[in-house]
């Protein structure tokens, strides 16, 4: 045979895009995902709203600038520095598609909106005129988890996050909030370890935080 055969990494987009539910089960994976984009859009807060199987997540940061960019998965869009100090993978906004029945954006301006289901399936869809002009709104209607669940699971992510979390009017207390004398930079991001100091004692509860967010429990 003259011709050399070449092979390369190619990737089946349907059965990705299908398959990514599997990576997002965790009802808490998803509202820390929506959590970590406020913060790294630079609000000073989050509000969270539950009505019934309808959960609303508003903040005051800069907002999107490339409606695009938000479902396109493996895209962060974050600026360089962002991108340099937490290594975003851009999966984090695709947790929502797979939480709800119908979703919409708002900010800038703008807004998108539309059932998941037609979003999964890569239909277009229009960017249209919206009143959200400072910040950024999410509207997710037919919640399909267990959506009890919610208020414990912000009150574990809140506990060491940077900027406060409102869940239904009410501030969660945050005892490890993000500062610099509780956290260090590492390649990784911020990691906190609060009880570093007891493991062996017999008595520690050591608890991890990446990024704010409580990523490990566990008891010696």
């Amino acid at each position: 045979m003259n011709t050399t055969e070449t092979v390369r990494v190619a990737v089946n987009e349907a059965n990705l895009v299908r398959n990514l539910k599997f990576a997002f089960s965790n009802y808490s994976t998803f509202l820390a995902e929506l959590i970590q984009n406020s913060r790294r859009a630079g609000a000073t807060k989050v509000d969270i709203e539950l009505d019934g199987r309808t959960l609303t997540v508003s903040d005051d940061g800069n907002g999107i600038e490339n409606f695009q960019s938000l479902l396109t998965i493996g895209d962060s869009g974050w600026d360089n520095q962002t991108q340099s100090l937490e290594n975003p993978f851009g999966m984090g906004f695709t947790s929502a598609l797979f939480a709800c029945a119908h979703l919409m954006v708002e900010s800038r301006g703008q807004k998108i909106a539309g059932t998941t289901r037609a979003l999964l399936a890569r239909e277009d869809v229009a960017v249209t005129a919206g009143s959200v002009s400072t910040g950024t709104r999410l509207t997710l209607k037919g919640l399909t988890f267990d959506h009890t669940k919610i208020e414990p699971a912000l009150k574990d992510i809140a506990t060491g996050y940077a900027i406060p979390i409102v869940f239904n009017g009410k501030k969660i207390a945050r005892p490890y909030a993000l500062r610099e004398d509780r956290f260090d930079q590492t390649a990784a991001g911020w990691i906190s370890i609060p009880d570093l100091c007891s493991v062996g004692t017999g008595q520690s509860a050591m608890l991890v935080y990446l990024q704010g967010i409580l990523v490990h429990r566990g008891y010696r």
